[in-house]
């Protein structure tokens, strides 16, 4: 635990014995009581934070535009969202999928600091550890991948038979899939978090549709 046993004084003075426990018990408890409230008070944050994420990410372009200027994100222009939608891909009508991991990956970048502080802390701590340590596990390492797999889905706009066939034509010149041709594997990469192909006319390491690394 965080407090350490005192071993001064006599120890066969019953009295003492009692004193020295109850000084133990007032303090274990507030410290055991504060880390499981921090432990809580993070996690609580964070998740508020995301949450407050995803309201703004569905909601309209005005707002979501001036959210990312608020934290200094770049948007995507007008233009990009037009050419990646004459590709086929399903365009979100408010955050673009390489937005929206923008700023998931700011909101880890911001909070990583705190976290590791607030591990060291708790440590020794079984009960405040052991949550952290879920949290870490089933949501902070794989929040990116997860989230962004989660606003692909809901955030896809319905998608009629006419549109299918009307984008069929252009995607299939665009997309990077003459691999016989060029003999070249690198032009048929997909990303392997949305699907989306490469595009032959650029050249990039990140998918130009959701933001994840090609490699």
């Amino acid at each position: 635990m965080f407090w350490k046993k005192n071993k001064t004084g006599d120890s066969n003075n019953p009295q003492q014995e009692k004193n020295t426990e109850e000084q133990k018990d007032s303090i274990k408890a507030p410290e055991v009581k504060n880390h499981l409230e921090k432990v809580k008070e993070f996690t609580s944050k964070f998740s508020a934070e995301l949450e407050n994420i995803n309201k703004c990410a569905m909601s309209n372009l005005t707002d979501w535009h001036a959210f990312l200027n608020e934290l200094n994100i770049n948007q995507v222009t007008s233009a990009q969202r037009e050419a990646a939608k004459s590709t086929g891909l399903p365009i979100p009508k408010v955050a673009f999928p390489s937005e929206y991991r923008a700023v998931l990956e700011l909101l880890k970048a911001n909070t990583n600091p705190e976290l590791k502080l607030l591990q060291e802390k708790v440590k020794d701590d079984f009960d405040a550890d052991d949550l952290l340590d879920e949290f870490v596990r089933r949501k902070y390492d794989s929040l990116i991948d997860d989230e962004l797999g989660k606003y692909l889905e809901k955030s896809k706009p319905s998608v009629s038979v006419t549109d299918i066939f009307a984008n069929a034509s252009t995607s299939m010149n665009k997309y990077s899939v003459q691999e016989k041709d060029t003999g070249d594997k690198s032009y048929s990469l997909k990303c392997k978090t949305c699907g989306a192909a490469r595009l032959e006319e650029d050249q990039y390491d990140n998918c130009f549709y959701c933001g994840s690394p090609l490699f």
